[in-house]
């Protein structure tokens, strides 16, 4: 990158650019001619669908744990995801740089917020501000999100709505948000993530005393793996302040439990999870690798990783949340709630559920207290560069 992009003073930061903004081409291998048929087919047969869904969702005796929208669109998830292989989800979800998404026309209502979409530098690693506080001071709290999406898709209106919500609703602790681009699989797959989440976390401890670590999904994943980096590495780098995990994807290769019993009522469906799960892990000697399948690791590994100030949510009715419950206790995470009736990831739900409203008043109870002394690394003697 020239120097002078380096310079914020004097270039507008949302024009800003570096060579990450073009490192990621959208992976779609050309589609076979049956995929191309299925596609138009799927597609085609949503409207039909949501027409039998919405007579069943008011026969008597439907189930109704829901809104009749959140029903609506929970079961058009579930119907796509299932029918479309990856290369075809391509075409609906394609692989765009966080600041082109930014741009777009669904998120248009947060481009007034103070620094939206502004760069941030680290390292050839694509990071964006979805809002940063005027005269932000390092002891203001700074939100590093890692989004969801199975490492394979790039980040949703919705969850970028989620986090603007958040920063409304507690104004008074002057809250910025921060999310990682990251490299997407298959392009990029595990140590990839780990190294760029380790690169924007190193610059952000420059200016920042308070971070918080969200994660929903596999961003959860993302979110477990770079904090037990830092603490089985002796990382010299300060701890996270907080860590928020979102229905945490943290078992890649059990399918047992609530992933089937739940199957009927979660849009979220684990047709692709073979596939999404080598995208990631590359081989199957990773998935052996606690940073890549948390559970692998049990209580031995997980015990004393996280901060006391650690949330867990989920749902009641998501195909995660015996791995989410299993995790939860493996690594003594006492700030967790399950929302009853809930599906995955409250990110994409939306605000008003009772798992956000968990997590908002958790985060505003904390913000709220004298700050104490964070903890400190044991030991510098093992640096934090990348794996």
């Amino acid at each position: 990158m020239d120097s002078k992009d380096n310079d914020i003073h004097t270039v507008n930061p949302r024009e800003l650019v570096g060579p990450w903004d073009f490192k990621e081409r959208q992976y779609l291998p050309a589609l076979t001619w049956s995929q191309k048929l299925n596609f138009v087919r799927v597609m085609g047969s949503v409207p039909f669908r949501v027409v039998w869904w919405t007579i069943k969702y008011f026969m008597p005796g439907g189930y109704r744990p829901v809104r009749y929208k959140r029903r609506i669109m929970n079961l058009v998830m579930a119907y796509t995801l299932n029918a479309l292989s990856l290369p075809e989800l391509r075409l609906i979800l394609p692989v765009v740089p966080l600041r082109r998404f930014l741009e777009s026309r669904a998120l248009r209502a947060f481009a007034g917020l103070p620094n939206f979409n502004h760069y941030f530098h680290a390292d050839d690693t694509s990071a964006r501000w979805i809002t940063e506080v005027n005269g932000r001071r390092k002891e203001d709290p700074v939100i590093l999100y890692l989004h969801g999406g199975g490492f394979f898709l790039k980040t949703m209106p919705e969850q970028i709505t989620w986090m603007c919500k958040l920063v409304e609703a507690l104004p008074q602790h002057r809250l910025s948000v921060l999310e990682l681009d990251y490299t997407v699989s298959p392009q990029g797959q595990y140590p990839v993530q780990l190294n760029e989440a380790l690169s924007v976390y190193k610059e952000l401890t420059k200016t920042c005393s308070k971070i918080i670590i969200l994660g929903d999904s596999a961003g959860g994943n993302l979110a477990s793996s770079l904090t037990a980096h830092m603490v089985k590495n002796n990382s010299p780098l300060p701890r996270p302040w907080s860590v928020v995990l979102v229905s945490a994807w943290t078992e890649f290769d059990r399918v047992d439990g609530s992933a089937i019993t739940n199957k009927d009522y979660d849009y979220l469906n684990l047709d692709n999870n073979d596939t999404l799960t080598m995208y990631y892990a590359g081989t199957r000697d990773n998935l052996k690798n606690p940073y890549v399948n948390m559970w692998v690791g049990g209580s031995e590994f997980w015990q004393g990783v996280f901060p006391e100030r650690t949330i867990a949510v989920w749902g009641d009715k998501e195909l995660f949340r015996d791995g989410c419950r299993r995790f939860a206790k493996m690594a003594d995470i006492k700030h967790t709630f399950e929302e009853p009736n809930g599906v995955h990831d409250v990110l994409m739900v939306g605000f008003r559920a009772p798992s956000s409203k968990f997590i908002t008043q958790t985060l505003d109870k904390w913000l709220s207290e004298p700050d104490r002394v964070a903890p400190k690394a044991t030991s510098s003697s093992v640096s934090s560069s990348r794996l």
